[in-house]
């Protein structure tokens, strides 16, 4: 029996809940290794494209430069639901010297550089790195909003291709 939809406290202004989609995932956990296997291709071929409008709106943001460092750490991840992964502990493409001129003893992770080149630091008035007040993001939260109707499409197309061949 499926659980009475109730909504959920949550944090995030862009939070969307769809109802069903705990049970269904459930039911893909017990679902054959093919029927997976296709969803999680489909899933990340909804992440490449993305990644694709990321790595463009990197580009054509007013600090961009600093996202030169971090673009090559954006990744489309296989996964249940479509996944992006940015950052982690890859070594940024970075200048061998520090901006004062000093020789680097090693360069910083893409992302140690990722949360600050995102939101910027807004704690004191000696961390205001950004003009802007943002708290949402300046790359990868809005591109996932602007592309929020295309990825609920797709995913739903994807599913009911699967379950078409399921049906056959």
């Amino acid at each position: 029996m499926a659980k009475r939809p109730t909504l959920k406290k949550t944090t995030s202004a862009d939070a969307v809940q769809l109802y069903g989609f705990d049970e269904f995932q459930r039911a893909l956990r017990r679902a054959d290794k093919d029927t997976r296997r296709a969803i999680k291709q489909g899933n990340k071929e909804i992440a490449e494209q993305v990644v694709k409008r990321m790595r463009h709106r990197a580009r054509i943001v007013w600090n961009a430069d600093q996202y030169e460092t971090i673009v090559p750490s954006i990744k489309a991840v296989q996964g249940n639901v479509p996944k992006v992964r940015a950052g982690g502990a890859t070594k940024a493409k970075v200048s061998p010297r520090t901006p004062a001129g000093r020789r680097r003893r090693e360069r910083p992770a893409a992302g140690d550089v990722f949360f600050g080149a995102e939101f910027g630091g807004r704690g004191t008035k000696t961390t205001m790195q950004f003009p802007l007040k943002r708290n949402r993001g300046y790359v990868m939260f809005p591109t996932i909003r602007a592309m929020h109707g295309f990825i609920k499409k797709e995913y739903t197309r994807r599913i009911e291709d699967v379950l078409k061949k399921l049906g056959d």
